[in-house]
């Protein structure tokens, strides 16, 4: 399975399709390298991930996906039915998922591949609506009599009005009899979008040039916009579209009376700038520290999530915020981009908006260019070494974890300490990966210090590591 994710690392593509199936490939193989199954069943997973990477190299993105589907579920015990094939390729999409009460919306099923054996049943469905949490009884929405229950190349396409309920998270589900159902998550919100579209409107006024912090003021406008169309999936439930209007018109105010919002702001603080590459609002995580006064040059790390994470993961989900108890203890400031996409490995415009957040954070703070540090959890970790292949003039220190990279070209950052960590039962990454890049910076004459954990595993060794990284950092500036 290692070399399912080598080959789409080595390609570089990552398509938004083939970001799925890069994806997908590391979750089979997690499962592949935890399974008990019997060697034949083992075997037919293999065969359809080979089936998988000759697919890929088409740019077949979708035989991609459904051999890889297939493959977890052999590996999950479960039996490759034509009817779990077909609830396994089902899509679901809303032109709206921020929605007024007495809103109209069309929703679109789709399928993501098509089926090797069609379904021979002709389903009667129905759509739903029902509370995101609560246990509470469905409103139904719409029923459908016996349908043609192939999707893959003419979509089913229909309209709901979401009635007078009351404001939150829901789900608007179609039920498709006998064969399971689909569903999207929907936020019932009076005037947002409202709002949004009045703030929005006085930020265009404004030269962006003059005010760079603008950038940070749409970018919650563009959280609440990327909600309505529905990219934060199942997020949606926990964002708080008010509050993130309340915190562009806040932003707002300030800049256009020329006030700077975040010269005093400590903590923990939502920012974003205008990306070069394609003008588009990209967000970003930073802490700073309570110590932070501007007058004497900070240390910086730059913080890479891991696959399927964004800008919040790190500060979010690993031990509550250790990594921002610890900046405030040893008065780093500490700065999470996006990075892009959840899969796109730091590659390519993600590896520029990894640059664009240090430029900017660079900008408006007085960082100290001597200790500037990158870090990473998985995904992270091959961005660690990546990035700083390409930039080793840059950082003052590196401490990837649960990572890898090429390392032939990993003797490029020979001059940059680094602190390696991993797990030596790692099911996702392999141990043997950073087992390499430390053998060829050892051999490069590097000064590297590598902890293999005897039992931890992709996960479980991340925030034990919090604690080192910053003591290797502490005694680690550029000379």
């Amino acid at each position: 399975m290692l070399r399912l994710l080598g080959f789409l690392i080595a390609t570089g593509v990552f398509a938004q399709n083939a970001a799925s199936v890069l994806a997908l490939s590391v979750s089979e193989r997690t499962l592949r390298n935890t399974s008990k199954l019997a060697a034949a069943k083992l075997e037919e997973a293999d065969r359809l991930t080979a089936a998988a990477i000759k697919a890929n190299g088409n740019k077949d993105y979708r035989e991609a996906d459904k051999d890889l589907r297939h493959a977890l579920a052999i590996l999950s015990g479960l039996e490759w039915t034509p009817t779990l094939a077909w609830t396994t390729a089902l899509t679901m999409s809303a032109d709206h998922s921020i929605v007024e009460p007495g809103q109209q919306i069309t929703l679109r099923v789709g399928q993501a591949y098509s089926l090797d054996q069609p379904l021979k049943e002709r389903p009667y469905a129905t759509a739903y609506l029902t509370p995101f949490y609560a246990n509470e009884p469905k409103t139904v929405l719409k029923t459908f009599d016996r349908m043609d229950a192939d999707f893959s190349k003419t979509p089913f396409q229909f309209t709901v009005r979401i009635p007078n309920t009351p404001d939150g998270p829901y789900r608007v589900a179609v039920e498709f009899e006998g064969l399971g159902a689909k569903n999207v998550p929907v936020r019932v919100l009076k005037d947002v979008m409202a709002g949004v579209a009045q703030t929005r409107e006085r930020i265009t006024k404004l030269d962006p040039k003059k005010a760079p912090e603008l950038a940070s003021a749409e970018g919650h406008l563009v959280k609440i916009e990327s909600a309505d169309r529905g990219e934060l999936g199942e997020r949606i439930s926990k964002i708080d579209c008010m509050f993130e209007l309340s915190q562009a018109k806040r932003l707002l105010a300030d800049i256009v009376i020329g006030k700077d919002p975040f010269a005093k702001a400590s903590g923990d603080i939502q920012k974003a700038y205008r990306s070069g590459v394609d003008n588009s609002i990209q967000p970003y995580r930073l802490f700073v520290p309570s110590s932070y006064d501007g007058k004497k040059a900070t240390p910086l790390i730059v913080l890479l999530h891991g696959m399927g994470g964004d800008e919040n993961s790190m500060f979010d989900l690993y031990g509550n915020g250790a990594f921002e108890m610890l900046a405030e203890k040893h008065g780093y400031l500490v700065v999470c981009p996006k990075g892009r996409g959840p899969a796109s490995m730091y590659m390519g415009p993600a590896e520029q908006d990894v640059l664009d957040v240090l430029a900017d954070v660079r900008r408006a703070y007085r960082v100290d260019p001597n200790r500037i540090y990158l870090a990473g959890h998985s995904m992270g970790a091959y961005g660690t070494w990546s990035i700083a292949i390409h930039h080793p003039e840059l950082f003052a220190a590196l401490a990837p974890i649960s990572g890898g990279g090429n390392p032939e070209e990993v003797v490029k950052t020979a001059k940059i300490p680094q602190l390696v960590t991993h797990g030596d039962a790692d099911p996702t990454v392999p141990v043997a990966n950073s087992r390499m890049m430390v053998e060829a910076l050892k051999k490069a004459g590097a000064e590297v210090k590598y902890t293999e954990v005897p039992g931890g595993n992709h996960t479980s060794v991340a925030v034990p590591a919090f604690a080192p990284i910053f003591d290797w950092f502490d005694t680690h500036h550029k000379q």
